[in-house]
Parts: C-alpha cells; structure tokens; sequence
C-alpha cells in the first residue's frame, strides 16, 4: 500500500474528492442556492480552486491568515465566517479588501464598530444568529429572518452551514447559500452521523503497524499528532479502511492502540499497512505539512497545506 510512501503520511483520495465536491454542488444547484465551501477543513488553494471549478460562488475562511493566502492564489470572493477585532487584523482586513471582495460575519456591536472604522466602501456583514451550537450567533429573536419580514427589513441573504446539515438546509425556504466544509473530506463524525461512508472519506492517515504485544492488541505509528484527540472515546471514532473486526482503544502522542475481534488475532503483523479516519478531518488536516493525493490507487501528486497554522 503505497510503498514509495513512508509512514505516518497524509493521504488524500482524490477520486472521492472529485466525487464529493459534484455531490454537493448538484444538490446547491438542485435547490438554486449558492455554495460557499469552508476551506478551513482542507486549507489548500488547489482545492478551493476544484471546489470553485465545480460551480462554488465562493469560499468561506474561518480566519484572515486562511483568506490572505487564499487571495494570493487569486480567489477573490471570500466570507470570514468569524469576528474581526483589534486593530492588527482590522489593518490586515484593510489591505485583503484591496485584493478581493470580503464580507464579514459578527454577531456584536463591538466588532461592527470596528469595521465601521475602515476607510473605503462599507464592510458587507452578515449578522450571525445561534441556530442550536451555542459558540457565536445572537439569540434568535430580532436578527432572525422571519421577524425582520415582518418589520419590512428585506434579507437579501440567508447563509447557513454545515456538513451534515448543508443538503437539507439547501432546500429550506428563504436560504440563499449553504457554506459546508467537511463534506470535501468527511471523516467518521460525518459517517456516525449518516451523511458520508468509507467510501467517500476521502482523507486518510497511512500507518504501519509496529507491535503486536498480544494476540488482541495492535500498535500503529500514528497518535493525536497525526489523527487529534477529537471524538475521543466515541464508538468508531477512528475507524481503518477496510477491517471493521479493529476498533481503536486509545491514542498517545505518537502511538495508535487497537483491538482486533476473536477470530482475527493473526492478522495484521508487524509492517502491515493500514489507513486510519480521522474523527475529525479539519484538525487532522492542520497537522500536515504536506499530502499525498492518490488517484486509482496510486500516488500522483504531493499537496501543501498553504493556509495550515494560519490561526491569525
């Protein structure tokens, strides 16, 4: 399994890609809203540029670093979808407004205030309503679309996410654009939750087997720095393509400890090759340097994280 490859490495599948980028463009063209991909989950230009290339009206990015290096491969149409505060990034978001066209998602005066202190046109904004996650958003009350109907206030815009929820909310009334990030990838969240299988993960870490202290248990070469903490201890929370008889156990920094059901206990010797899912592919994504894209089984071209660590 991809022998020229040394272990543990990031390997992306981008037959699934291809696939999982269509599916989710049909289905925002199906309903006649716009896609707005959140790149934070893959974080590569290239990407972006596949996603666009299919029919994405443009990208979302979580933080000004992501859409600065985003706009150097030339995307000029981006949403931040988190606050912009203090003076450094109000400066930043001054010279990115100069290279594309930027909007900005707040749910505080605060922050508005200071977009109201920029020079040139006015800041495009959306205001961010808490739909049920409880991090960012207003209350749902006077922000809300269907209460500003009534008091007359037009909503051009109704922009929603994510992954698991994108497809329904496409064809909800009244929603103009869906901003999903995950479905690029998906990971085992995804599949628990039923929108993505092993199939359509498309982001995998390749590990090797390196002990087998017993009969049952089973060490890969690949801990949270490889595959994050997320979802820990959640049933199939990491899950290893094509052997559903391995359930992991626990992670370490650089150790990946599993079991194997009765009946398989002479499988998988030491240096056998397997691909582990992430529970999470956003964060497992951020702790690669570089992956590998795979195409028909075979490693065709290598892909750098240029927005990785942008947390600025």
């Amino acid at each position: 399994m991809y022998p020229e490859l040394d272990t543990p490495a990031l390997v992306i599948d981008l037959d699934a890609v291809r696939a999982n980028i269509m599916e989710m463009a049909e289905s925002a063209a199906k309903h006649g809203v716009r896609l707005r991909p959140h790149i934070k989950t893959h974080k590569m230009p290239e990407l972006a540029r596949m996603q666009l290339d299919a029919g994405a009206g443009g990208i979302t990015c979580a933080k000004l670093g992501e859409a600065e290096v985003m706009a150097d491969a030339g995307i000029d149409d981006i949403l931040l979808a988190f606050p912009v505060w203090g003076e450094p990034k109000l400066r930043r978001l001054a010279a990115l407004r100069e290279r594309a066209r930027i909007r900005v998602s707040l749910d505080s005066p605060e922050v508005a205030a200071g977009l109201g202190r920029l020079g040139g046109p006015p800041v495009e904004v959306l205001v961010e309503v808490d739909t049920g996650q409880h991090r960012l958003g207003r209350p749902p009350g006077r922000p809300t679309a269907e209460l500003c109907a009534r008091d007359g206030i037009e909503l051009r815009e109704i922009s929603v996410g994510c992954t698991p929820t994108a497809r329904h909310a496409a064809g909800v009334a009244g929603v103009t654009e869906i901003r999903p990030g995950t479905y690029i990838f998906n990971d085992t969240a995804m599949m628990r939750l039923g929108v993505a299988t092993e199939r359509t993960a498309a982001a995998r870490v390749l590990t090797t087997v390196i002990a087998r202290p017993t009969p049952e248990r089973v060490v890969f070469d690949a801990g949270t720095k490889c595959l994050t903490s997320d979802g820990y201890g959640t049933p199939g929370w990491i899950r290893a393509v094509g052997l559903p008889y391995l359930h992991m156990e626990f992670l370490n920094e650089e150790h990946a400890v599993a079991h194997l059901e009765p009946g398989h206990h002479g499988e998988l010797p030491v240096g056998t090759r397997a691909q582990l899912i992430p529970s999470h592919a956003c964060s497992a994504l951020n702790l690669f340097d570089l992956a590998y894209g795979v195409e028909n089984g075979q490693v065709t071209t290598e892909l750098r994280g240029a927005a990785r660590g942008a947390v600025r």
